[in-house]
């Protein structure tokens, strides 16, 4: 997945951190994706299955 330029971290109704993003950068092809974060120590990072 790359060719993503930004992305928005938010919470889902359920509490879990995710983040979104569209990928491909390419105008037709362009789809949501949603990757479940991992907090820890004020830290984020993000878990290998997107959702």
């Amino acid at each position: 997945m790359n060719g993503f330029k930004c992305g928005m971290l938010f919470r889902a109704f359920e509490g879990q951190l995710m983040l979104s993003i569209h990928a491909p950068s390419k105008l037709t092809e362009e789809r949501a994706v949603f990757l479940p974060m991992i907090e820890k120590d004020g830290r984020h990072s993000g878990s290998k299955q997107p959702r």
